[in-house]
């Protein structure tokens, strides 16, 4: 990556790309990775179809989104259960200290439609068990879970590991 620096101001060049925690190949733009920012990211994130970012905690960033084209739903809340659609020309400001995640294909919850594809199958409920982090954001992301796994009446039993 080549980064100029003139001690007040960093230059980040075009063409340089890294895959980010959140599982998408970022162009590289101004971010702690890259200029040493510690209060704010700006990358370029291309959102192939179908792309996903895992669900994150912005902790201590504020992160700007500029939609180029297309359009995409950024997600938010300690649960993900707000969300915002963003379109070509549009940004979006998540705050520092905000979970997030970026769909590029909008997704809703049809329980009903999940127990009549389950019932087509000769499927009941049932229990299972779901390992996850001790910790934040994971504990809150599988208490979702349980919660939506428990509408269509399968039980989930939560292990922190």
């Amino acid at each position: 990556m080549v980064i100029l620096d003139t001690s007040r101001v960093t230059l980040v060049k075009p063409g340089q790309t890294y895959v980010g925690k959140q599982g998408i190949t970022y162009g590289a733009g101004a971010s702690a990775e890259t200029v040493g920012a510690n209060k704010i990211c700006m990358n370029i994130m291309p959102m192939p179809p179908g792309a996903r970012a895992k669900a994150h905690y912005h902790k201590g960033i504020e992160t700007i989104a500029y939609i180029l084209s297309g359009e995409c739903y950024v997600y938010y809340g300690d649960k993900l259960e707000h969300r915002v659609l963003v379109r070509a020309g549009e940004q979006s400001f998540v705050p520092a200290g905000v979970m997030g995640a970026i769909a590029d294909q909008p997704f809703s919850k049809d329980s009903a439609k999940a127990k009549a594809m389950m019932a087509a199958e000769g499927v009941s409920g049932f229990e299972i068990t779901i390992d996850h982090y001790n910790g934040q954001p994971g504990s809150d992301i599988a208490q979702a879970i349980q919660a939506n796994l428990a509408e269509i009446g399968i039980k989930a039993t939560l292990m922190a590991a």
